[in-house]
């Protein structure tokens, strides 16, 4: 991951499978590492969201 700026996060979390997300919160050890991997998986589907949102196509 190339994490230099605020959109590469963005980009990179995007693009993070969510069916290995599910894995890793479902193998997480601790509550910690279940909420860090919640949370990659709630900002991508965010980020989809809003992308979604901003089309110009879309119904408001």
């Amino acid at each position: 991951m190339n994490l230099d700026k605020t959109t590469k996060i963005e980009e990179e979390i995007v693009h993070l499978p969510v069916k290995e997300l599910d894995d890793r919160i479902a193998n997480s050890k601790t509550e910690t590492d279940k909420k860090f991997w919640l949370t990659l998986k709630n900002r991508g589907l965010q980020y989809q969201q809003l992308k979604v949102i901003n089309q110009k196509d879309f119904i408001r």
